[in-house]
């Protein structure tokens, strides 16, 4: 393994770690080597994921939609977009690229630099308030939607 890799797998660790004692209903990530790690939120077509963006110290808190459907689902998210930006208290980024059948809603925020441990609680503390909110925010829309939308699991 890489120190990059190990620089990341420490990083998802410490950020589980502090999501675990602090968020009681959001079950942590799996610590990863990767840029990115995705917290299972009960939906088949949705996840809730943070991803990192090494070369421009941006961090991304999203939903990440995949699967047979995900501009149905988008489509439905988006039409609550401002009651949703309002609850998260944030303007969000609402990615629908043509040709690409994966969808994204994020919120971002720079400065996250992984090699810089001294600075991990203040990013991790950042990273936790923006998924403790996704989470608020999005699994409650997502379970009143057709499960025909959201792949809810069985």
């Amino acid at each position: 393994m890489s120190d990059t890799d190990s620089q990341r797998l420490a990083y998802w660790h410490a950020l589980g770690t502090l999501i675990s004692s602090t968020s009681g209903s959001i079950k942590p990530a799996p610590p990863t080597e990767n840029t990115w790690i995705s917290h299972d939120i009960g939906f088949t077509e949705a996840s809730l994921n943070v991803a990192l963006v090494p070369s421009t110290g941006v961090v991304r808190v999203e939903i990440f939609m995949d699967g047979d459907r995900p501009h149905d689902l988008f489509d439905a998210l988006r039409q609550r977009r401002s009651e949703i930006e309002d609850e998260v208290g944030r303007d969000m980024v609402w990615e629908e690229k043509a040709n690409v059948r994966r969808r994204k809603i994020y919120v971002m925020n720079d400065g996250f630099d992984l090699r810089a441990r001294s600075t991990w609680d203040r990013q991790h503390s950042w990273i936790r308030d923006m998924v403790v909110r996704f989470y608020e925010v999005f699994v409650p829309l997502l379970r009143n939607l057709p499960d025909s939308i959201t792949g809810r699991r069985i």
